[in-house]
């Protein structure tokens, strides 16, 4: 009966520590785009995050006749992403890998909501429609109390309709 209080005691601690009590989950998503033919647009990449996340990467493939806006920036959301770097480079025709890091070991902060925004084109030959950006490898390096699979993110699709 002596282990009995020592088992109590064990499971509270256990309980109470984040990350071991339930299952953590991370969501990055992109939110869809309305706009007219001939504009430019911004599309919002979002992070739901439950673990502190100090590194993200991603793939992104664009339909034909859209592509990233290289005469405008990428915008950070220093709420969230203040002191990380944004990188990014077109690794084919419309497809964008992206790399979110940081040298000096920040994290991205907060817990919900757009950590930065791409600046978007289409070319003047498009035509009205719905189009499916879609999303790949998607990986972040996640700090947490015990290993696990936790951080991994499925594939995910944004559209973009053009009116």
């Amino acid at each position: 009966m002596l282990f009995r209080p020592f088992y109590l005691v064990l499971s509270i601690v256990l309980l109470s520590m984040p990350g071991l009590a339930s299952a953590q989950s991370n969501n990055l998503y992109a939110e869809n785009l309305i706009w007219k033919a001939g504009e430019s647009n911004v599309l919002k990449i979002c992070l739901d995050n439950s673990e502190v996340v100090n590194g993200i990467q991603f793939d992104m493939s664009l339909p034909e006749g859209f592509s990233v806006d290289d005469t405008a920036e990428v915008i950070k959301n220093n709420a969230r992403i203040g002191r990380m770097t944004i990188t990014f480079k077109e690794t084919n025709k419309n497809q964008y890998r992206f790399l979110v890091y940081s040298f000096s070991g920040d994290a991205v902060k907060g817990q919900q909501g757009v950590i930065f925004s791409v600046p978007l084109k289409a070319d003047d030959a498009v035509v009205k429609g719905t189009y499916s950006i879609a999303f790949s490898k998607a990986s972040l390096s996640c700090v947490r109390v015990v290993p696990d699979t936790g951080c991994r993110i499925d594939d995910f699709k944004s559209f973009i309709e053009l009116k």
